[in-house]
C-alpha cells in the first residue's frame, strides 16, 4: 500500500492470439466462388483473406503458391462443368447433342469459370475430352448412335472431334466473337457427327 492506494499486481501473459482455422474445403470454395463472380485474376491471398475473414497466413498454410490454388479451382469447375452437362441429358436427343449443348450452355453462363477451365495449358494439367468422361459419364462411348461397329479407338476419336468442335465453338462465344443460336449449334453438331461417323465406318 503506497499512498492509501492498494496496486494490485498485474501479470502479463506470454500466450499468442488463437491463430483462425480455416479449412482447405472452405479457402477452396470461397476461391471458387469468387473466380465465378470476377475471375480467377482477381482472386489474390490478400482478397481471398479478406473474404475468410483471416489474415493470408492460413492461405498460404494450405496451398505453397497461388498455382496450387488455381489447379484445385480448375478440378471444381470441370466438375461443374459436367454436372452442368448432365442435367441438360435428355431422352429426346442423343447423349453427345445433349452434353455438347450443357456445355456450351454452362459456358455462356458462367463466363469466368469457363475461362479458367480453358487456360488448361497454364496448368500442366492433362485436359482434354477426358474430364467429360466420368462417373456415369464414362459409358458415353457406347451410347453414340450408329457407331456400334465402331472399335473403341474410333468412338474415341470420334468423341474427341466433336469435343474439339463443343470447346472451340464455347471459346467464341464466350470470348464475343460469335453469335449463334441453339438450332445453329444442334444442326451444325449433328452434321459433323454423323459426317465423321460415315468416313470412320467407311461409307
Amino acid at each position: 500500500v503506497y499512498n492509501n492506494v492498494i496496486h494490485k499486481p498485474v501479470f502479463w501473459s506470454t500466450s499468442m492470439p488463437p491463430q483462425v482455422k480455416v479449412s482447405k474445403e472452405h479457402i477452396k470454395s470461397e476461391a471458387f466462388q469468387m473466380t465465378k463472380e470476377s475471375g480467377f485474376e482477381a482472386v489474390s491471398a490478400r482478397k481471398l483473406a479478406e473474404r475468410l475473414n483471416c489474415s493470408t497466413q492460413p492461405i498460404f498454410r494450405v496451398y505453397q503458391n497461388m498455382e496450387e490454388l488455381k489447379a484445385d479451382l480448375y478440378e471444381m469447375g470441370t466438375d461443374y462443368m459436367r454436372e452442368s452437362m448432365e442435367r441438360h441429358k435428355g431422352k429426346s436427343e442423343p447423349a453427345y447433342l445433349s452434353l455438347a449443348k450443357g456445355y456450351i450452355d454452362a459456358a455462356r453462363n458462367e463466363k469466368n469459370l469457363f475461362r479458367l477451365i480453358a487456360s488448361v495449358d497454364d496448368l500442366d494439367i492433362s485436359g482434354d475430352k477426358e474430364f467429360l468422361l466420368k462417373g456415369e459419364a464414362i459409358n458415353y462411348p457406347n451410347m453414340l448412335p450408329g457407331a456400334e461397329s465402331l472399335d473403341d479407338e474410333k468412338k474415341g476419336e470420334l468423341i474427341s472431334a466433336i469435343w474439339f468442335l463443343v470447346h472451340g465453338i464455347a471459346t467464341l462465344i464466350v470470348s464475343g466473337r460469335t453469335e449463334i443460336s441453339d438450332k445453329e449449334i444442334g444442326d451444325l453438331i449433328n452434321e459433323t457427327y454423323f459426317g465423321l461417323l460415315s468416313r470412320f465406318k467407311g461409307e
